[in-house]
């Protein structure tokens, strides 16, 4: 069984070079930045896949959001946690400014429960909760972060959700896309009366835009963790004003009234997540990682398990993927590469992600670059993620 087939194929940005990174080929374009494939060469036939993820021409005048690009780059840069996707680079070339990323090769959350759905299978329990302990550790080590000189500097991610989760065909789990990512001595600041996130996932202090602390990334890891044991949307409404409602004044139902195969120590691990009262929450994502780890009624799976299904639903994908770069025109020497700056594509008319106001309810996300961050190849169309007639 293979998940949907992704064209990915040389394109007309192939072979071109971006400061001392040739492409591969586009994979996607968002909001904020385009997202392309490439690699860097050096000496003894050396190469390095990468992800670059370059702003998009009219996010340029927008200072702010430059800022969160730069940002971005500048929080990850240190990073180095086996569940956060690495930040190699940031450059500008050609008057263009991009990030090299890591290419995390797989599928999201969001992918693989598309892939289960259209399967008529429900997400094993025991891949959910592998996934969201690995991304509650992910989430840790950035709330807790001390640089090399032994300085504090707490980073919350603020926009944790199933796009922002993605499995490798190995069965690692990683956590992208820190673009909104809040530091404790960060530059830019959100402007009153401004939200940013994905509504269905934020905390109601987020969605109320008060001081945010470890434990909203919790409350979405919650959310995320209800859903994929559910295969249904946790929080929905009919219009963005509904749905904000719905987080800031419905109780979460127990997973198991929809899935009854979720145990009770379970049941128990994602409600305290998602209590409305972040004091009666897990203090940190650590803790919440091990009531994981201590709950034995359904065993957690092993990477190794994990990379085997990403692979069943998404063979076709990765065949697609080593078939591209296994091509002879991708194996030439740099030289005969064109030495030029990659063109920008036109910007999409409306943005995937921006900032929402509380007043208004606009836009149901927040900035977010190129449609995956690191690594994340071109998404199916979209499909619903519950059974028809189920609630959204």
């Amino acid at each position: 069984m293979s998940g949907p087939v992704v064209t990915l194929a040389p394109d007309r940005y192939s072979g071109r070079k971006l400061g001392k990174y040739e492409i591969v080929c586009r994979l996607s374009t968002g909001g904020m930045a385009a997202i392309y494939l490439a690699f860097q060469r050096g000496h003894a036939g050396f190469q390095k896949l990468v992800v670059l993820k370059q702003i998009l021409p009219d996010v340029k005048a927008e200072q702010e959001l430059v800022d969160m690009f730069l940002d971005e780059a500048k929080i990850t840069a240190a990073f180095n946690h086996p569940n956060i996707a690495h930040v190699y680079d940031l450059d500008v070339a050609s008057e263009e400014l991009f990030l090299a990323m890591e290419f995390v090769a797989g599928a999201d959350l969001l992918e693989i429960a598309r892939a289960c759905h259209e399967a008529q299978e429900p997400i094993p329990i025991g891949f959910t909760m592998a996934v969201v302990h690995d991304t509650a550790l992910a989430l840790h080590y950035a709330h807790t972060f001390t640089d090399p000189l032994g300085r504090p500097h707490p980073v919350i991610h603020r926009d944790v959700a199933e796009k922002n989760i993605m499995v490798t065909y190995d069965g690692t789990t990683k956590l992208l896309d820190f673009g909104i990512a809040k530091a404790k001595d960060r530059n830019t600041r959100t402007a009153a009366g401004m939200v940013k996130g994905t509504l269905g996932y934020m905390s109601p202090e987020q969605l109320r835009g008060k001081e945010l602390d470890a434990r909203t990334d919790v409350y979405s890891l919650g959310v995320v963790f209800h859903e994929c044991l559910t295969g249904m949307r946790l929080f929905h409404g009919e219009d963005h004003e509904a749905e904000i409602m719905a987080a800031l004044e419905t109780d979460a139902a127990p997973p198991s009234e929809q899935n009854p195969n979720v145990p009770p120590e379970i049941d128990a691990v994602v409600l305290k997540a998602l209590r409305r009262n972040r004091e009666e929450r897990f203090p940190n994502a650590l803790e919440m990682a091990r009531a994981i780890e201590r709950s034995t009624s359904e065993r957690m799976w092993h990477q190794e398990e994990i990379g085997l299904l990403v692979q069943r639903y998404f063979a076709d994908r990765r065949e697609q993927t080593r078939q591209l770069l296994a091509s002879d025109a991708l194996l030439a020497h740099s030289e005969t590469a064109r030495h030029v700056a990659a063109p920008t594509p036109a910007p999409s008319p409306a943005r995937d992600q921006r900032p929402v106001r509380r007043s208004s309810g606009e836009q149901r996300n927040a900035q977010r670059g190129g449609g995956g961050g690191g690594g994340v190849l071109p998404k199916p169309p979209a499909t619903p993620r519950t059974p028809p007639g189920s609630r959204r």
